[in-house]
Protein backbone atom coordinates (compact mmCIF):
# COMPACT_ATOMS: atom_id res chain seq x y z
CA UNK A 1 0.00 0.00 0.00
CA UNK A 2 3.00 2.28 0.31
CA UNK A 3 4.11 1.84 -2.96
CA UNK A 4 0.68 2.80 -3.98
CA UNK A 5 0.80 6.06 -2.22
CA UNK A 6 3.68 7.23 -3.10
CA UNK A 7 2.84 6.44 -6.84
CA UNK A 8 -0.46 8.76 -5.96
CA UNK A 9 2.00 12.05 -4.52
CA UNK A 10 3.96 11.54 -7.59
CA UNK A 11 0.46 11.44 -9.99
CA UNK A 12 -0.72 14.83 -7.81
CA UNK A 13 2.84 16.48 -7.47
CA UNK A 14 3.17 15.98 -11.73
CA UNK A 15 -0.35 17.14 -12.10
CA UNK A 16 -0.35 20.42 -10.03
CA UNK A 17 2.82 21.18 -11.72
CA UNK A 18 2.00 20.93 -15.49
CA UNK A 19 -1.24 23.24 -14.65
CA UNK A 20 0.39 25.93 -13.05
CA UNK A 21 3.47 26.32 -15.04
CA UNK A 22 1.85 27.96 -17.35
CA UNK A 23 0.13 30.26 -14.99
CA UNK A 24 1.19 33.97 -13.72
CA UNK A 25 3.06 33.86 -10.48
CA UNK A 26 1.14 37.36 -9.15
CA UNK A 27 -2.39 35.40 -9.30
CA UNK A 28 -4.18 34.66 -6.25
CA UNK A 29 -4.31 30.93 -5.03
CA UNK A 30 -6.02 29.26 -2.51
CA UNK A 31 -5.23 25.91 -1.37
CA UNK A 32 -8.01 23.67 0.16
CA UNK A 33 -6.68 22.06 3.04
CA UNK A 34 -3.30 22.52 4.17
CA UNK A 35 -1.39 18.68 3.19
CA UNK A 36 1.06 18.29 0.36
CA UNK A 37 -0.15 20.16 -1.97
CA UNK A 38 1.10 23.30 -0.27
CA UNK A 39 4.51 22.52 -0.31
CA UNK A 40 4.08 22.89 -4.23
CA UNK A 41 1.95 25.41 -4.79
CA UNK A 42 3.89 27.59 -1.92
CA UNK A 43 6.73 27.83 -4.20
CA UNK A 44 5.20 28.58 -7.07
CA UNK A 45 2.98 30.81 -5.85
CA UNK A 46 3.73 33.93 -3.14
CA UNK A 47 0.28 34.97 -2.49
CA UNK A 48 -1.22 31.09 -1.43
CA UNK A 49 -3.71 31.13 0.80
CA UNK A 50 -5.19 28.59 2.77
CA UNK A 51 -8.93 27.22 3.47
CA UNK A 52 -8.77 24.86 6.75
CA UNK A 53 -10.58 24.61 9.69
CA UNK A 54 -7.63 23.02 11.52
CA UNK A 55 -4.07 23.62 10.92
CA UNK A 56 -2.29 26.79 10.89
CA UNK A 57 1.01 27.04 9.49
CA UNK A 58 2.40 30.22 10.48
CA UNK A 59 4.51 31.70 7.31
CA UNK A 60 1.42 31.68 5.35
CA UNK A 61 -2.04 33.31 5.19
CA UNK A 62 -4.80 30.91 6.78
CA UNK A 63 -8.18 31.54 6.73
CA UNK A 64 -9.68 29.84 9.40
CA UNK A 65 -12.88 28.23 7.37
CA UNK A 66 -14.41 24.86 6.89
CA UNK A 67 -14.96 24.56 3.09
CA UNK A 68 -18.66 23.22 4.16
CA UNK A 69 -19.48 26.25 5.99
CA UNK A 70 -20.35 29.65 4.26
CA UNK A 71 -18.15 31.29 2.39
CA UNK A 72 -17.07 35.12 3.64
CA UNK A 73 -18.21 37.56 1.23
CA UNK A 74 -14.80 39.22 1.01
CA UNK A 75 -13.70 35.53 -0.39
CA UNK A 76 -16.17 34.97 -2.76
CA UNK A 77 -15.18 35.28 -6.36
CA UNK A 78 -11.61 36.21 -4.87
CA UNK A 79 -9.19 33.82 -5.84
CA UNK A 80 -7.69 32.57 -9.87
CA UNK A 81 -7.04 29.55 -8.88
CA UNK A 82 -8.55 26.82 -5.97
CA UNK A 83 -6.43 23.55 -5.71
CA UNK A 84 -8.57 21.31 -3.66
CA UNK A 85 -6.22 18.07 -3.19
CA UNK A 86 -7.14 15.44 -1.22
CA UNK A 87 -9.84 16.99 0.66
CA UNK A 88 -13.05 16.25 -0.76
CA UNK A 89 -12.72 12.45 0.82
CA UNK A 90 -12.59 14.34 4.40
CA UNK A 91 -15.54 16.37 3.95
CA UNK A 92 -18.88 15.78 5.79
CA UNK A 93 -20.78 17.19 2.66
CA UNK A 94 -18.64 17.10 -0.71
CA UNK A 95 -21.72 18.94 -2.98
CA UNK A 96 -21.31 21.89 -0.43
CA UNK A 97 -17.80 21.88 -1.01
CA UNK A 98 -18.07 21.90 -4.11
CA UNK A 99 -20.18 24.34 -4.63
CA UNK A 100 -17.78 26.61 -2.24
CA UNK A 101 -14.69 26.02 -4.37
CA UNK A 102 -16.95 27.37 -7.15
CA UNK A 103 -18.08 30.38 -4.99
CA UNK A 104 -14.18 31.00 -3.90
CA UNK A 105 -12.94 30.83 -7.74
CA UNK A 106 -13.37 34.30 -9.95
CA UNK A 107 -15.02 34.38 -13.04
CA UNK A 108 -12.72 32.38 -15.74
CA UNK A 109 -10.71 30.96 -13.03
CA UNK A 110 -9.04 27.84 -12.76
CA UNK A 111 -10.09 24.59 -10.21
CA UNK A 112 -7.80 21.50 -9.46
CA UNK A 113 -8.87 18.31 -8.31
CA UNK A 114 -7.33 15.75 -7.06
CA UNK A 115 -9.11 12.65 -4.99
CA UNK A 116 -7.84 9.13 -4.02
CA UNK A 117 -10.11 6.01 -4.98
CA UNK A 118 -8.19 2.88 -4.41
CA UNK A 119 -6.09 4.20 -1.06
CA UNK A 120 -6.56 3.16 1.80
CA UNK A 121 -8.90 4.79 4.70
CA UNK A 122 -6.66 7.68 5.99
CA UNK A 123 -8.37 9.84 8.76
CA UNK A 124 -6.38 12.13 10.41
CA UNK A 125 -8.24 11.98 13.89
CA UNK A 126 -9.36 14.65 15.26
CA UNK A 127 -8.59 17.06 12.69
CA UNK A 128 -10.99 14.91 9.85
CA UNK A 129 -12.50 11.59 8.93
CA UNK A 130 -12.21 10.16 5.66
CA UNK A 131 -15.80 9.35 4.58
CA UNK A 132 -15.91 9.45 0.45
CA UNK A 133 -14.23 7.90 -2.98
CA UNK A 134 -14.90 9.86 -6.13
CA UNK A 135 -14.42 8.41 -9.50
CA UNK A 136 -14.77 10.04 -13.29
CA UNK A 137 -18.32 10.07 -13.07
CA UNK A 138 -18.45 12.20 -9.78
CA UNK A 139 -16.95 14.73 -11.15
CA UNK A 140 -20.08 16.60 -13.07
CA UNK A 141 -22.06 15.55 -10.09
CA UNK A 142 -19.93 17.47 -7.80
CA UNK A 143 -19.63 20.43 -9.93
CA UNK A 144 -22.86 20.42 -11.94
CA UNK A 145 -23.16 24.02 -12.73
CA UNK A 146 -20.92 27.45 -13.24
CA UNK A 147 -17.95 25.58 -14.79
CA UNK A 148 -16.41 24.08 -17.87
CA UNK A 149 -14.74 20.30 -16.99
CA UNK A 150 -11.68 20.67 -19.28
CA UNK A 151 -10.18 17.48 -18.34
CA UNK A 152 -10.71 14.49 -15.71
CA UNK A 153 -8.50 11.53 -15.33
CA UNK A 154 -8.19 8.01 -14.01
CA UNK A 155 -4.66 7.63 -12.88
CA UNK A 156 -4.06 3.52 -12.55
CA UNK A 157 -1.02 1.02 -11.85
CA UNK A 158 -0.82 -2.51 -12.41
CA UNK A 159 -2.19 -3.81 -9.48
CA UNK A 160 -5.08 -1.49 -9.32
CA UNK A 161 -5.90 -2.02 -13.08
CA UNK A 162 -5.98 -5.42 -13.36
CA UNK A 163 -6.29 -7.09 -9.71
CA UNK A 164 -9.29 -4.17 -9.22
CA UNK A 165 -10.41 -2.33 -12.54
CA UNK A 166 -9.86 0.73 -9.97
CA UNK A 167 -8.08 4.01 -11.12
CA UNK A 168 -5.20 4.92 -7.65
CA UNK A 169 -7.06 8.69 -7.92
CA UNK A 170 -8.92 11.20 -9.89
CA UNK A 171 -7.77 14.49 -11.40
CA UNK A 172 -9.49 16.91 -12.99
CA UNK A 173 -9.23 20.32 -14.43
CA UNK A 174 -12.24 23.16 -14.45
CA UNK A 175 -13.03 27.01 -15.17
CA UNK A 176 -15.68 28.83 -13.67
CA UNK A 177 -18.05 30.25 -16.18
CA UNK A 178 -20.06 32.70 -15.43
CA UNK A 179 -20.52 35.19 -12.09
CA UNK A 180 -22.97 33.33 -10.22
CA UNK A 181 -22.41 29.83 -8.28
Amino acid sequence: MFELLTQWRIIIEDFLKSNIQPLSKDILVADIGYGDSTFILRNAFPQLEIIDSGQKPKDLKIHQLNICDDIPVNLCSHYNLVCCCETLEHTKQPFIAAQNILKLTKPNGIILISVPCHIFYHAMLPFCDDYWRFFESSIPLLFPNNCQILQVNSHYNNLTKQTYDMPIGITATLQKIGGET
